[in-house]
């Protein structure tokens, strides 16, 4: 996770680019097969988003028409489709395992999961999703093919976690302060960032990188300073719990 952050702070090009790039790693990284990364419009009273700017990768033809017809088809009862619309009123940004908003038995036995994502070879999903206002949203999706293991909370963590730090590349076009939100990691910073979160103290640190201590404290106020937290142990639960929207909250 670290790495990639680093990696999106030094991205040029347009925005489709860098997600593009983005999603591709992060795909790697939780062990997807495929993934899809679009906005998507949920006016009040809608039943259904409608994507626009879709972007995807690593998906057969089959799938690609599959997700389109899930997507237009007013018709098409997707299994997933009553919990998403759930969240999504919530209007806030979460990340969700298939088995957190489905079990497995309603998922399995559902006629379109059957008829229609099994024969095009579609089954477990995280979705992490962002509000950009004005009823539109960002949205993840990280798939894998039909009957392998399903994806575990740490790799939805990993995905929440990293979706919640790149707000500016969210948007349908660059935020007016684009510039001041891109992550502004050095290498050397992501190299100090990621041994503060292996748990090294600003001595280890030193020791490690054959810097002064007075460098290495600087360097940690600055790490401190982008993503918002007061202390070690702060940045540390940052990037091991994230902010607690990838979680089902108990009923």
């Amino acid at each position: 996770m670290v790495r990639l952050l680093g990696k999106v702070a030094g991205m040029t090009g347009p925005l489709p680019e860098r997600r593009t790039a983005l999603a591709e790693e992060m795909c790697d990284l939780v062990d997807a097969d495929f993934w899809m990364w679009v906005h998507t419009h949920l006016p009040q009273g809608s039943q259904r988003p409608t994507a626009f700017n879709v972007l995807h990768g690593r998906m057969s033809e089959r799938q690609l028409v599959v997700f389109y017809e899930n997507s237009y088809e007013p018709e098409l009862q997707t299994p997933e489709m009553a919990p998403l619309l759930k969240l999504m009123r919530r209007g806030k940004p979460f990340t969700r395992r298939r088995s957190q908003m489905i079990d497995d038995r309603a998922w399995y036995d559902s006629p379109h999961v059957r008829l229609v994502r099994k024969p095009a070879g579609i089954d477990d999903f995280i979705f992490s999703l962002y509000p950009l206002g004005d009823d539109c949203w960002s949205a993840f999706g990280f798939h894998r093919t039909y009957g392998r293991p399903v994806f575990t909370p740490e790799q939805a963590r990993m995905i929440h976690i990293i979706a919640s730090e790149i707000p500016w590349l969210h948007h349908h076009q660059p935020p007016e302060n684009a510039n001041t939100l891109l992550p502004a990691l050095t290498p050397r910073l992501c190299t100090v960032m990621g041994l503060l979160i292996e748990g090294y103290n600003r001595k280890q640190i030193a020791n490690q990188l054959s810097l002064s201590e007075h460098t290495v404290r600087g360097y940690i106020s600055d790490v401190y300073r982008h993503f918002k937290v007061r202390s070690h142990v702060e940045l540390i639960q940052r990037f091991a719990q994230g902010n607690g929207q990838d979680i089902t909250p108990p009923t």
